[in-house]
């Protein structure tokens, strides 16, 4: 838990809710929130049933259009390499209402093997089969990829 220069611990929690409504679209809804002290975590750690603190790793690889064509639109392209899998994820442009944030998403799993050649060449991803690849040339008219980084 970091703590500022006062010595209040800051937390950020993440809580997500899956869905499969229609056996083939998921939903997610992600609730963050930010707390300023142990006390308010520690509460809030009461509530959730045990076993809420799962750690996960994974590398979050980023993408854009060649010519910045997702940059432009204010989409985002991630690539998530976990342990078993991973997962392409384009990000809408987000939307503001009344303090809360819509991003509508497409998601869709593909090979670790993939994955793992995609950050060397990253046009890999536009051979792909699957709604979200042909999205990436249809909705927001890419044709070409490059990588823009990761953690």
């Amino acid at each position: 838990r970091p703590r500022d220069q006062g010595g209040t611990v800051h937390s950020t929690v993440i809580l997500r809710v899956g869905a499969d409504f229609t056996h083939l679209h998921d939903m997610e809804i992600q609730a963050k929130f930010t707390l300023a002290g142990e006390q308010e975590y520690d509460k809030l750690a009461r509530h959730l049933h045990t076993g809420w603190r799962a750690e996960i790793k994974q590398e979050n690889h980023f993408f854009d259009g060649a010519n910045g064509e997702l940059t432009e639109n204010d989409a985002v392209f991630r690539l998530r390499i976990l342990v078993d899998k991973a997962e392409a994820t384009i990000k809408d442009k987000a939307i503001l209402d009344e303090g809360s944030t819509l991003r509508w998403a497409e998601k869709a799993v593909l090979a670790r093997e993939h994955a793992a050649e995609a950050i060397n060449n990253p046009n890999s991803l536009l051979a792909q089969k699957g709604e979200l690849f042909e999205s990436l040339q249809s909705k927001y008219n890419v044709t070409g990829l490059k990588y823009v980084g990761g953690f």
